[in-house]
């Protein structure tokens, strides 16, 4: 009998130190670095739920990047399979926008962000806002934005929330674009 249980709590303690969330949670960040591969003005991503709307205006632009992608949950990323980013920009939302006046429109952004890293496979759906700026002497064009992410593991294990910064370079595709996910993975 004392064997028995002996042997249920030890059992018991290896189920109970497992493989679950809470046991994992922690800190969650991945750096995407690229190139915008296309821009299409005629209206709002289509490439998931999150990237395919256009709430405000229904006057909106899609921003495709391609890159590589390293982090602490997703691991490396290959040549080839590239992260494709898709940011769905309100260039619409006139009434909305905050910013500089005559230097900046500032307006809502719905992204998608799709890793296939070698540790995991993950959508990253994010919003916030992004600021185009509209003076040309301003040199790089560089448009910020930051927001806020959500995490959708495509093989369930993982759950996570936390922000999105970066800074897109409209006025020359080729320049490296960056964007930072960082935040808790549970």
């Amino acid at each position: 009998m004392r064997r028995f249980s002996v042997f249920m709590l030890a059992a018991g303690l290896i189920l109970a130190l497992g493989d679950s969330p809470q046991a994992r949670a922690g800190q969650y960040s991945a750096s995407f670095t690229g190139t915008v591969v296309d821009l299409e003005t005629a209206g709002f991503c289509n490439t998931s739920d999150f990237s395919s709307q256009c709430p405000l205006s229904g006057v909106c632009d899609c921003i495709t990047l391609q890159g590589r992608a390293t982090g602490n949950v997703i691991g490396r990323t290959s040549k080839s399979n590239p992260v494709a980013i898709n940011i769905t920009y309100d260039a619409g939302a006139q009434g909305q926008q905050v910013g500089w006046t005559g230097k900046a429109q500032c307006a809502p952004i719905y992204g998608s962000a799709h890793i296939h890293g070698n540790r995991d496979i993950e959508e990253l759906d994010f919003t916030g806002s992004m600021c185009m700026l509209l003076d040309p002497s301003v040199k790089p064009q560089r448009a910020p934005l930051a927001g806020t992410w959500g995490l959708t593991d495509l093989s369930g294990i993982h759950a996570g929330f936390g922000k999105v910064t970066g800074s897109l370079n409209l006025s020359n595709f080729n320049a490296t674009q960056t964007l930072t996910f960082t935040g808790t993975d549970q």
